[in-house]
């Protein structure tokens, strides 16, 4: 289950990072790592499940960095304006 902190980590650093749509592409990884599985074992419930769960994590990871952002540029504006 290390993979899950793995994608939200990730998923933090592209909502913090990546302006508009392009945050999005962290959902990629659990994507491809999905598809490789299911060719290589065959396509299983429980690998599904895994699936919904790593999109799940990487959406609110997503969500986390970009309040991230927001908070950090909202403080770095209030600071200018007072210097």
């Amino acid at each position: 289950m290390i993979v899950f902190i793995i994608f939200a980590v990730v998923a933090i650093t592209f909502g913090y990072a990546l302006a508009g749509w392009s945050a999005y592409l962290a959902l990629l990884p659990p994507i491809i790592l999905f598809l490789i599985g299911i060719f290589q074992a065959g396509f299983d419930g429980a690998a599904l499940l895994e699936l919904v769960i790593a999109i799940v994590v990487v959406l609110i990871g997503i969500a986390v960095g970009r309040l991230i952002a927001a908070r950090l540029d909202s403080d770095d504006s209030g600071e200018r304006a007072s210097a």
